[in-house]
């Protein structure tokens, strides 16, 4: 567990933000005296302003308080009435189990403040591992704070922001809760104040602990606080958060909390990374009755979780006495109940009941009617397909065809063969065999004829049917996904368009196939890196996905799986990485189109882990993914090729450079082989190739294989693409490399022109152009812009990317040393070593380069440590980087001067 900065508990739509006019507030000196106090110390920063140590100034008495100062950017009279609602409400709680509140008024100046109770402790969950307390013991804490929060219930109080730092245990093991500082009577009569209050739009909350109700601004109850408790308790229990909160995204915030189901319990511990032995027995713990009652307090509806903190402990003391638990798995009745709440709101009145009836049968009947006969259109259709299926696979049979070994692909190409001279009177049968063929061609990665048999599917269903039946919109969606994976995102989204079209016709937008279409049109707006409009398709998706009864695992798990897959190229890691994992045991053995759902599924959990560096089950989990398909497809099989490339990420990640070149070279001439030379696949190989010579210290090499990718992608995508971003900023950093810096820069210029029309400032791909900006400028030796362009970057970038935060935290230190900053350049260079040592292989040559950096800022501080770190370095980087690489330069040239300042100071 790391230590947390209260600050980023704001959501990221806080409109509450610091004012600068308080900024006094964080750095009052010791001595200052406010009211009757005197400060001795800053505590830290919450939600509402500064919180010092403070003691009685008018020497009545000797007292240590915590002293809770108020500055926030709301108006004065809204910031008055909250103080003066903050202290009625703490003025009445007196609990062992809560800070009490002690004094309160305004100091010089009219600064509001709160004297409370100072509490020295531990926050509850370093106070579990610290003590290293077993599921009981926890069990029995737990049960102390829900008493506090239940007597503060009884109280009319509602403390909306449990949390582990707002709970902190003395060294008696006496919990006590903190901080109702966003607190709210429930009875509004108790304060004049208050109405006005909740009125105010503020979510002065702390976003992965606050309940959905709360992320949603809805009105907050009892509910909200046991929701929360559920939260603490499931981190208590399992030593990790339910949920991968996003960060700078309200929306990706509200889809977390409100839709994302956490996983349970004794599962989270499985992936936690502790021993295996200890990771199932606490699993084994956990499963059942705690994985209820945490999920119940957690629940999504706030009617149908515990009804009061108290009944929460009661049924964790019935679990530690061994009785029955009333937490329960929800239902079938209670999602039909669910259904008919949901449409109840319509009935107004008895004759809008009538009225309604009476449209509704009338509407229905006629509706059903066709639905009647198309079901009955498709039981036939499906019985005769099933008939020429069984027909076509029975030479398959060792019996029928003598012993000989007859392919997948031979016996689908027989079909195929077979349809026009056996079905010419059958066109419907004919149709849905082209579709579902041409289906199972796609999903063997045989998109060419793939798209020959869904071309002739639609054609047959536009010639026999018309233009407004679900059977074409069927084809066309298949169709579309093959478009797709040909690299034809615009023909796919045209494809795709029609289908929806003909589906909202039809009234047939919330079943399971329309969940589908949804799902691919985000994926090919994912392909043009339309990300935001990807990300509303995804939810619009899982909305419906959720809602279908009966449930359909896999549709969900292929929509969440289409999430994660988003969330990859945003940078949203973590969250991608959840989602991935969510999905897998949805998506087991499910195919959609041809697609083996638990590969892709795969694939985007390996891909998540890989870009934070988790490399050993990444690794793990493509070379089992590649094992599987080139069992089931064979070695020259596009999906196959895919896999390489992908497998060829991890081993660039880990150092072993020569491994992912090889696993492009082979995906490389799979590409070729099967989809000639203008295809969008063959245009990432080129590139990933060149970015791997880049980072192995060959940039002529590099840039052989760049120049290839940009001719490419500008064939298939155009000159403005953003998809050029990431090749151009390669090759600017070859030339960089090389010293020719006047190519570097027209090529990031090129980049960064393209950036401007498509990427918003905030992402986190802006990181990318911003580094090497402040490489090139640093080479220049405009070091002022170089160092600006740096801690932009630097700011665009958190722990769900390391690799790149650590590469950043690089780059800012080698220019503020440059600069004379040693000091901070240590600290930056001490952060990128250490998470570099933690994510990378111990011989990485790039921790070498951390080391170098690190023993150049120490070299006037440390001696003898920086002597140590620049040989060491030298030396690695000698076995690992080819000659004239500039990091092994840059670690030589460090050293060497470092020994002739130590022989000069020596021999004056």
């Amino acid at each position: 567990m790391h230590e947390h900065d209260p600050a980023q508990d704001r959501a990221p739509s806080d409109p509450t933000a610091i004012s600068p006019a308080f900024a006094e507030l964080e750095s009052l000196e010791p001595g200052t005296v406010i009211g009757r106090y005197r400060v001795l110390k800053l505590l830290g920063r919450g939600g509402m302003g500064a919180v010092y140590l403070a003691e009685r100034a008018d020497e009545q008495f000797e007292q240590q308080v915590a002293l809770k100062l108020i500055g926030r950017t709301l108006p004065s009279g809204a910031l008055a009435r909250r103080f003066r609602a903050e202290r009625q409400i703490l003025a009445h709680l007196n609990h062992p189990n809560i800070a009490r509140l002690l004094d309160g008024g305004a100091g010089e100046g009219g600064v509001p403040y709160l004297a409370m109770e100072y509490v020295e402790g531990t926050r509850i969950d370093r106070y579990c591992e610290q003590q290293q307390l077993d599921v009981r013991a926890r069990l029995r804490l737990f049960q102390q704070v829900c008493a506090a929060v239940q007597y503060a219930h009884q109280k009319l109080v509602v403390h909306r922001d449990i949390k582990p730092s707002n709970i902190l245990v003395t060294a008696q093991g006496v919990p006590k809760l903190l901080d109702f500082g966003i607190a709210k009577l429930i009875d509004p009569d108790q304060t004049g104040e208050m109405d006005g209050l909740t009125r105010l739009y503020e979510r002065v909350l702390t976003p992965d602990h606050a309940s959905p109700e709360q992320v949603r601004g809805e009105p907050i109850s009892t509910a909200s606080d046991v929701y929360s408790l559920g939260v603490l308790l499931y981190q208590l229990l399992t030593g990790t958060k339910p949920y991968i909160v996003p960060s700078r995204n309200i929306e990706a915030l509200e889809h977390v909390i409100c839709n994302l189901q956490p996983p349970k319990p004794s599962v989270s511990v499985r992936s936690r990374g502790d021993s295996e032995a200890g990771s199932r027995a606490l699993s084994r713990v956990l499963a059942g009755d705690l994985d209820n009652i945490v999920l119940k307090a957690m629940h999504k509806e706030p009617e149908r979780r515990y009804p009061s903190a108290g009944a929460l402990s009661e049924d964790i003391g019935r679990y530690l006495e061994d009785l029955p638990v009333q937490a329960r798995p929800d239902a079938w009745t209670y999602r039909a109940g669910k259904f008919i709440r949901r449409n109840a709101g319509a009935l107004a009145t008895a004759a809008a009941v009538t009225v309604t009836i009476v449209g509704l049968t009338t509407f229905y009947t006629a509706r059903l009617a066709a639905e009647r006969d198309a079901a009955q259109r498709e039981r036939r259709t499906a019985a005769e397909v099933s008939q020429f299926m069984q027909e076509v696979f029975r030479v398959a049979n060792p019996s029928e065809s003598r012993g000989n070994t007859v392919t997948v692909r031979e016996v689908l190409d027989a079909a195929v063969a077979r349809i026009d001279t056996e079905l010419k009177a059958e066109p419907r049968v004919r149709a849905t065999l082209l579709r579902t063929m041409g289906q199972v061609y796609n999903g063997l990665g045989l998109w060419k004829q793939a798209y020959e048999l869904l071309t002739r599917a639609v054609a047959q269903e536009r010639a026999s049917f018309g233009n407004d039946h679900i059977e074409l919109a069927q084809a066309l969606a298949s169709l579309g996904g093959v478009h797709e994976n040909l690299g034809q995102v615009e023909l796919a989204l045209s494809h795709y368009d029609e289908a929806w079209k003909i589906r909202e016709k039809l009234g047939r937008t919330e079943d399971a196939e329309a969940v589908g279409l949804l799902t691919s049109i985000a994926g090919a707006l994912r392909a043009q890196q339309r990300f935001e409009e990807a990300l509303d398709y995804h939810s619009r998706a899982e909305r419906l996905a959720r809602a279908l009864d009966p449930p359909q695992p896999h549709v969900l798990g292929q929509v969440l799986q289409g999430y994660a897959m988003t969330y990859l190229l945003t940078g949203e890691l973590v969250l991608a990485e959840h989602l991935a994992r969510e999905s897998l045991d949805l998506v087991r053995n499910a195919v959609y189109e041809g697609h083996d759902l638990y590969a892709n599924s795969v694939y985007a959990l390996a891909e998540s882990l890989r870009r934070q560096y988790k490399l050993s089950e990444a690794g793990e989990l493509q070379r089992e993914l590649l094992d599987l398909q080139i069992r089931r497809l064979g070695p020259d099989a596009l999906l196959v090729a895919r896999t390489w490339n992908n497998f060829s990420h991890v081993m660039r990640a880990s150092g072993r450079y020569d491994e992912a070149r090889e696993a492009l070279l082979q995906a490389r001439e799979i590409f070729r082989k099967r989809l000639g030379e203008q295809s969008f696949d063959l245009a990432i190989a080129y590139h990933n190739l060149g970015g791997l010579e880049n980072e192995a210290g060959r940039p002529r090499r590099a840039l052989t294989e760049l120049n290839e990718a940009l001719e490419l992608k500008v064939t298939l995508a155009g000159e403005r693409s953003p998809h050029l971003m990431s090749t151009l900023i390669e090759m600017s950093a070859a030339y960089r490399e090389l010293g020719e810096l006047g190519q570097a820069e027209q090529l990031l210029a090129r980049a960064q022109s393209i950036a401007a029309e498509n990427v918003d400032a905030t992402e986190a791909r802006r990181a990318q152009l911003l580094l090497e900006e402040a490489q090139i400028a640093f080479v220049r030796g405009r070091l002022e812009q170089a160092e600006q362009a740096a801690r932009s970057a630097l700011s665009l970038l958190d722990a769900q990317n390391p690799g790149r935060l650590a590469t950043a935290q690089c780059v800012l230190a080698n220019i503020l040393l440059a600069r004379g900053a040693n000091d901070e350049a240590r600290t930056f260079f001490e952060g990128a070593l250490e998470t570099r040592r933690r994510i990378m292989p111990a011989d990485h040559w790039m921790i070498a380069e951390a080391e170098s950096g690190l023993g150049a800022a120490l070299s006037s501080l440390d001696p003898m440590r920086a002597e140590e770190l620049l040989s060491q370095s030298v030396l690695r980087l000698r076995r690992a980087r080819p000659e004239g690489d500039s990091a092994l330069a840059l670690a030589e040239k460090r050293l060497a001067s470092y020994r002739e300042r130590i022989f000069a100071n020596k021999t004056e």
